[in-house]
């Protein structure tokens, strides 16, 4: 399997605990990554909007609570759709939901997406890495 480590990943999740074990995983697996992390939804994509008109470093990856607020996941999703990306976005959904129907909903959604189950691990990112 080839691993693709990304240089640059976005960490979304109003849990500001699980942002910083992601944080720390994802230095683990590679010391050179540059991580953005932000508790809400609405900051996440501003910051999106910032970094598409080049005033700020572009993710290639995001990972995606989906129970938040303001904004859920689903929203934000919605929102992610309507940009104009100057590159593709992988989008990890990494939410704590066990539940069929929002496994089902992401693999629906027109934003390509992977549905990870909480928590995250060294092992599970690079699986990630290797397939998205």
């Amino acid at each position: 399997m080839d691993i693709k480590l990304p240089s640059s990943v976005m960490l979304i999740d109003d849990d500001v605990i699980n942002n910083y074990i992601a944080e720390k995983l994802l230095k683990k697996v590679s010391h050179n990554i540059q991580v953005s992390m932000f508790s809400n939804a609405p900051d996440a994509l501003e910051q999106l909007k910032k970094s598409i008109s080049g005033s700020g470093v572009f993710p290639e990856v995001i990972f995606l609570d989906l129970m938040m607020r303001p904004m859920d996941g689903w929203e934000f999703l919605d929102h992610f759709a309507t940009l104009k990306l100057p590159s593709p976005i992988r989008m990890v959904i990494l939410s704590s939901s066990v539940f069929r129907h929002d496994m089902e909903r992401a693999a629906a959604h027109p934003v390509e997406n992977v549905f990870v189950s909480k928590p995250l691990s060294v092992d599970r990112l690079y699986e990630l890495f290797g397939v998205i």
